[in-house]
Parts: C-alpha cells; sequence; structure tokens
C-alpha cells in the first residue's frame, strides 16, 4: 500500500502543480484588464475634466464681451470701434485642444497594430540572364491575376529578383507557376522564417525534454496548438536554483 501511494505522489503534485499555474495566469490576464480599464477611465475623466472648464472660460469671455458691446453701444459711431480686446481670447479658446496623454499598451495590443508578415521569394538565372532580362522572362510567362497573386515587391537583387506577397498560399501558387513554365531557365527559393527560441523559468521538476510539449498541449488548449510545433532542446539551471 504504501508503494502504491509513493507512485501517485508525483502525479498528484504534478496535477496540482498545473491547477496552480493555470489560477495564475488567469489572475495576471485579469489583472492587466482592470489596469487597462482602470487607466482608460481615468484618462477620460480627465479629458472630461479639462473640457467643462474649458467651456467654462468660453462662456465667460463671451459675457465680458457682451458687457463691453452693451458699454459702448450709446456712444457716437464718428470713429470705427476698438473694443476688441476680447475676441483674441475667444480665438485662442476656440482653437483649445484637449491635452494628450501616453498611456501604456498591453502586448497582444501593439501585436494586433504590426504589419503582416511578408512571404518572399528568390529566383535566379540557371544560366547567365541578368536581373533585367529575369524580370522580362516573368513578365511574359506568369500572369499573377490568373493565378489570383498579389505582388507587394518586385525588385532585382545581386544576380537575381525579389518577390514579395500577402500570403503563404500565394507565394506557394507563384512558386509552383514558375516552375511549371520558367522552371528550365529559372530556379525559385522561397524564403523560411527561423522559429523562436523562448527560455520558460521555474519549470517544475518532474517535467523533461521528454514531456514538455505535452504539458504545453495539455495547459494551453486555448491556443490550438498541434504536435510538433515545439520542441524542447534541453534544461538548465540558473544561479538561483
Amino acid at each position: 500500500m504504501r508503494k502504491a501511494l509513493k507512485e501517485k505522489i508525483p502525479e498528484t503534485i504534478s496535477t496540482l502543480r498545473a491547477l496552480f499555474v493555470k489560477l495564475k495566469d488567469s489572475g495576471d490576464r485579469k489583472t492587466s484588464e482592470i489596469n487597462s480599464l482602470t487607466k482608460q477611465a481615468d484618462k477620460l475623466e480627465r479629458a472630461e475634466a479639462v473640457q467643462g472648464q474649458t467651456s467654462k472660460d468660453t462662456a465667460n469671455a463671451i459675457s465680458c464681451r457682451r458687457n463691453s458691446t452693451k458699454k459702448t453701444a450709446g456712444k457716437e459711431h464718428s470713429m470705427p470701434s476698438t473694443a476688441t480686446s476680447t475676441e483674441p481670447t475667444e480665438v485662442a479658446l476656440q482653437h483649445v485642444a484637449l491635452p494628450t496623454e501616453k498611456t501604456s499598451r498591453i502586448y497582444a495590443a501593439v501585436m494586433q497594430e504590426m504589419k503582416a508578415t511578408a512571404f518572399k521569394m528568390t529566383v535566379r538565372s540557371r544560366g547567365k540572364h541578368p536581373p533585367d532580362s529575369i524580370k522580362q522572362l516573368l513578365k511574359t510567362n506568369i500572369n499573377p491575376s490568373e493565378i489570383k497573386v498579389g505582388v507587394k515587391t518586385f525588385k532585382s537583387c545581386n544576380g537575381g529578383v525579389i518577390i514579395e506577397t500577402n500570403s503563404k498560399e500565394q507565394i506557394e501558387a507563384l512558386d509552383q507557376e514558375i516552375r511549371a513554365k520558367c522552371g528550365n531557365e529559372l530556379e525559385v527559393r522561397v524564403h523560411t522564417r527561423r522559429k523562436p527560441w523562448l527560455i520558460i523559468i521555474n519549470v517544475p521538476e518532474d517535467i523533461s525534454t521528454n514531456n514538455t510539449e505535452d504539458t504545453i498541449l495539455r495547459q494551453n488548449p486555448d491556443l490550438s496548438l498541434q504536435k510538433g510545433n515545439t520542441e524542447a532542446k534541453f534544461i538548465y539551471v540558473t544561479k538561483k536554483k
């Protein structure tokens, strides 16, 4: 019986740690959302206060001008009126802009505004064609509109031509079209992006390079990760253990 209990203890500890990680991540996300909403509410309150004060100052200026007009209404009009001392104040008040304030934004919001990833290929000659000849050959044999490909960049490089599209599907379709129609004269190399390296700290002792991917998939079902997307290389211990 003691042996069975000893075998269940590591499994129970692993389950508890996974639950603690989920609770901590959920708490951090909620705290970040609360802080962002609080900053937005504070900004709106300050803007409303400034706008209210500006409206009050404008009303006072208009009232002063009306009083001045009433005082000068009974005077003779032999000379042009020079009672325009309040007009510059009104003009200035009309162009008062609300103060702007830089607020911190969460990482996800910044990432959403970033440019979409570019998909590129390099086309080179199998012989000695210069870049201009490669361009002319492509324009003669390839029609991007027929294969529904939008070309963003079409420029010369050292000994070849660089073509850029908007999606992975488009760059693959263009690759097949060039190989099919110009494969004897041109060679195509589609640029591939490297997978990023990530360092995960505070990893529990029961997690090794063999079960890291399974643990990540199990703890992050909302990310729709697939088997083979991640690969653990090695584990190391820092100075803080």
